[in-house]
């Protein structure tokens, strides 16, 4: 397995994964960017709440953007696992907008990872 930063991975291919990880089949480097694109297995978005009470709605519009960049078919295959990765610096995400991204991830089959036990 190995891990890629920023690559474009969704179908228009103007958007790029925070992250994503790819399985390779024993030592292999790669040269072209299908190959590296199929070999996709997951791919997480990062977003963090630090120093949320300047900026509030740029991190919530963040964190919603990338929900639905994920659950939209943008994502290449069905079978890639999506993840986002929600850092809560003490746990200032307000409960409606924790409940509305709960149900947004549900919805477009999104695993959230977050210190914020409450997503």
């Amino acid at each position: 397995m190995c891990v890629h930063s920023e690559m474009k991975l969704y179908d228009n291919n103007s958007m790029s994964a925070d992250l994503s990880v790819h399985q390779v089949p024993g030592r292999r480097l790669w040269f072209h960017e299908k190959e590296i694109k199929l070999s996709c297995r997951a791919i997480i978005e990062i977003k963090c709440f630090i120093c949320e009470s300047k900026r509030p709605k740029t991190m919530r519009d963040g964190i919603i953007t990338d929900l639905k960049k994920l659950s939209g078919n943008n994502v290449l295959r069905s079978d890639i696992i999506k993840f986002m990765l929600i850092v809560d610096e003490n746990n200032q995400a307000d409960a409606n907008f924790i409940q509305k991204v709960r149900f947004d991830a549900k919805k477009g089959s999104i695993n959230i990872l977050s210190n914020n036990t409450k997503f």
